[in-house]
């Protein structure tokens, strides 16, 4: 701020806002990343704008505010298209949209609701292909588009499919040494195993409870308090 460096404003709110996505201190990352939004829009870099924005929509999308969501990513798109993204930048577009894809997909499927199933299966299909494309140029984000796959051929219940890339995810996970993106793999096979229409009792040979637990100690050593408060709120354990 004293030597009025813009490179180390913007990397300061980028950063400070990421880390409180990462621990899911939603409001104040939100605070920050809206602080991120006007430096760069007074600054006319379109390039980090969608970066901004980007991680805004995941935030609205933590926060369970969809219509904020559905305005970020419309708004982002809008930018995107403007602009020269490079891989880094676009793969968090990409991640929020896929994620949002699979959320109106998980949100239809247990409404039952036949006609948002065939529209939402194909739109949460492509926009997670996309994303994985992108992620293989940005390791930060691999796990998690091998995790959303995953999610997906869940929800339209190719399971075995879904538990192959869930392998695939905790194996990046494990290759990073990135122990906090591997507990919540853990915490989402854990959950899905227990589901009623789960086909499967494990995976490679790691029950939904022993997943759960790993989660658990996860958590607690990172003081990641809302995963811990959703783990207890799904599994009751």
């Amino acid at each position: 701020e004293v030597f009025e460096n813009d490179l180390s404003l913007l990397l300061k709110y980028l950063l400070n806002a990421i880390f409180l996505m990462k621990i899911r201190q939603s409001q104040k990352a939100l605070a920050e990343r809206n602080k991120g939004v006007d430096f760069v829009q007074k600054k006319g870099q379109g390039q980090s704008l969608v970066h901004m924005l980007s991680y805004k929509a995941k935030l609205h999308l933590l926060m369970g505010d969809i219509i904020e969501v559905e305005k970020t990513i419309a708004q982002t798109d809008k930018i995107r298209l403007e602009v020269n993204t490079v891989p880094w930048q676009a793969s968090n577009f990409h991640r929020v949209k896929s994620q949002y894809h699979l959320y109106l997909l998980e949100e239809a499927t247990h409404r039952s609701d036949k006609t948002a199933l065939v529209e939402h299966q194909k739109n949460a299909r492509k926009f997670c292909k996309i994303f994985f494309k992108v992620s293989r140029k940005v390791a930060q984000h691999r796990i998690e588009s091998n995790k959303q796959i995953g999610v997906y051929y869940w929800l339209v219940n190719k399971q075995k499919k879904a538990l192959s890339w869930w392998s695939k995810s905790i194996e990046e996970g494990e290759h990073m040494g990135a122990n906090l993106e591997i507990a919540r793999v853990f915490f989402e096979i854990g959950k899905r195993l227990q589901e009623p229409k789960s086909q499967f009792n494990m995976l490679n040979g790691v029950t939904a409870d022993a997943y759960l637990n790993k989660a658990r100690k996860l958590f607690e050593e990172m003081d990641l308090q809302r995963d811990l408060d959703e783990l207890y709120q799904i599994t009751k354990i």
